[in-house]
């Protein structure tokens, strides 16, 4: 018979012992140790200095020191001034209490219980406030849940992937969104590897809305039509679909006012929608009458204004310019635009021979563009005269008349005949001629008007004396010389002109302390690189056998050398005899003061 008992070793008393209380007191005293196992350190390699009666630890250290030499793994307590080991079974239970952690031991080692539930492995069944089945073997009832990414400092990447798997492409894998209990919406791969969401009212039948292919990257969306009857106000947000008939006839003049919606609208016949912004903006910025099968597509903005961005008609045909007639109205030879007829319906007020609406004659040694008023009879008219060459946009002669058929601008040959007054669009905008394309010579009865009105200018002052003697010292630089480009054209033959240049002007004025930028006199362009340009010979059109033109034939142009990029100085030469004059003055003034 063994001497201790199997799981603790505990001494047993043998028959016939003397001093039986001995070991039966040892046996007390393990007991006392062991069972409800409380340590104060695990993490000592040798005995505390002072250990009361009872102290217990778990020696772990490989190499145990001092009155703990040999007991490496056990549990030893402090019992009658010694230290006693216990050697740990498997499943044995021990509370740390500097670490307040309970420890379970392996079999071969000791291991923290926490660290065992952190690595569950193989569960059947998990439930997080509620109970897993068999149906349901994860299942969670919470109001909220966190998932985050394990952060760079803690050890993991800072990303977060969630991954669902299926078997193969004809299983379900999906979210679905339910509505007590009952599916309303399902976002996944429903059958095949295409990622859809549909959605559903009773949980039973489900409607696809969106599918995205998985190839291309396609979207496909999937939406009912509803339809609402024409009258002044079709109020489309109030439909909950995309697509949307308007059905009957009548006049559109609004849309509702709904923020944020888009709507693809659809129409079975003549409506009016009546241009009315900001509520109401149509894309020609007039009324549009449509036709069964035209389309269009609105959007409204945080206002709850609408805007047709697109509208198409059945036909095929154009809209913008159009205005409220169809395409169909407008022929050459017929119809009307906006109730007012055009081409030769009249041909007593308009000579239908030469009247065109924009266009060329086929073989021709002119063409006319004629604008006609018809309830009046005034009109105005442009046309090129090609002198019988037949050669197509090589027009020499192009005139331009008013409505009393007065020419009121004629170019021919490279000559710019103006019979009234030329106007730039804008007050003090726009130059004439360019520094690098500039007229050689302007002929004029009377010399130009410059403003010099008081009330817009600042108060004239007199000229500093650093102002008059540049001044004077610009006034010795005027001498003789000629032009490079003539004197390389024409050699000892080209003219010689009086005047200096900016250059030593600039010098001359910085000598004396002033910016000649800064004064009116002197001027500066500079301009950038255009590449060089081939010639482009000119095509003519091509026309079918019903002359009819199926090619539109091209423009010719000569080759056009480029430039590079430069700059030029110049002179307003009005300010300049001014400048000088008042040196002059100066001048004269002083000679005059030492006169007697």
């Amino acid at each position: 018979m063994s001497e201790t008992t199997p799981r603790l070793a505990l001494p047993l008393i043998a028959a016939g012992q003397a001093q039986k209380h001995v070991t039966h007191n040892e046996a007390l005293a393990e007991l006392d140790a062991l069972v409800h196992l409380a340590c104060l350190d695990k993490d000592r390699a040798s005995p505390p200095p002072s250990p009361a009666e009872g102290d217990r630890y778990l020696v772990l250290a490989s190499a145990p020191t001092g009155a703990w030499a040999g007991l490496s793994g056990q549990v030893v307590r402090f019992q009658d001034g010694v230290w006693i080991g216990a050697v740990p079974q498997a499943g044995w239970l021990a509370w740390i209490a500097d670490e307040g952690l309970l420890y379970v031991h392996s079999g071969s080692a000791w291991i923290a219980l926490g660290s065992t539930i952190a690595a569950l492995q193989n569960l059947a069944r998990l439930g997080l406030g509620t109970t897993a089945d068999a149906g349901n073997p994860f299942a969670a009832k919470l109001n909220k849940a966190l998932w985050t990414a394990l952060t760079t400092g803690e050890g993991g990447s800072g990303d977060l992937r969630y991954t669902l798997n299926k078997q193969a492409a004809g299983n379900v894998l999906s979210l679905l969104f339910q509505s007590g209990f009952s599916g309303r919406a399902e976002l996944g791969l429903t059958g095949d590897d295409d990622l859809s969401l549909k959605v559903s009212a009773d949980g039973g039948t489900f409607t696809e809305a969106l599918r995205i292919d998985r190839v291309t990257g396609n979207v496909d969306a999937t939406a009912a039509e509803a339809s609402i009857a024409a009258a002044a106000t079709v109020n489309l947000g109030a439909l909950a679909a995309t697509r949307v008939a308007v059905t009957g006839t009548g006049t559109v003049s609004s849309f509702g006012s709904v923020a944020k919606r888009v709507r693809i609208l659809r129409f079975t016949g003549a409506v009016t929608l009546t241009h009315n912004p900001p509520s109401l903006s149509l894309p020609t910025g007039a009324n549009i009458l449509t036709e069964a099968g035209d389309a269009a597509l609105t959007a409204s903005d945080p206002a709850g204004n609408w805007r047709v961005l697109i509208f198409a008609r059945a036909s095929g045909k154009p809209l913008a310019g159009i205005g409220t007639q169809d395409a169909s109205a407008v022929t050459i030879t017929g119809g009307a635009i906006n109730n007012t007829p055009i081409g030769a319906a009249t041909p007593s007020t308009v000579n239908a021979t030469n009247y065109l609406l924009g266009g060329v004659p086929a073989v021709s040694s002119s063409a006319e563009f004629r604008f006609l008023n018809y309830s009046s009879g005034k009109q105005a008219l442009a046309y090129a005269d090609l002198y019988g060459s037949q050669t197509y946009y090589t027009a020499n002669l192009i005139v331009f008349r008013t409505e009393a058929m007065a020419t009121i601008l004629r170019l021919e040959s490279g000559l710019a005949t103006l019979s009234g007054v030329l106007k730039p669009s804008a007050d003090n905008t726009y130059s004439l001629c360019m520094a690098t394309n500039r007229a050689t010579v302007i002929y004029a009865a009377t010399g130009t008007i410059n403003t010099s009105d008081a009330r817009e200018k600042t108060p004239v002052r007199p000229l500093t004396d650093q102002e008059l003697a540049a001044a004077k010292a610009l006034a010795r630089e005027v001498g003789v010389f000629g032009w490079l480009a003539a004197i390389e054209q024409k050699g000892d033959a080209a003219r010689l002109h009086i005047g200096m240049t900016v250059q030593r002007a600039m010098e001359i004025m910085g000598a004396h302390g002033l910016d000649a930028v800064r004064y009116g006199l002197v001027c500066h362009d500079t301009w950038d690189a255009i590449p060089p340009t081939p010639a482009l010979e000119a095509r003519a059109p091509e026309y079918d056998a019903d002359g009819v033109m199926i090619d539109p034939g091209e423009f010719g142009r000569p080759a056009d050398p480029g430039r590079a990029a430069g700059d030029r100085f110049g002179f307003r030469v009005d300010q300049l005899l001014l400048f000088l004059a008042r040196g002059f003055d100066a001048r004269l003034g002083a000679l005059e003061a030492r006169t007697p």
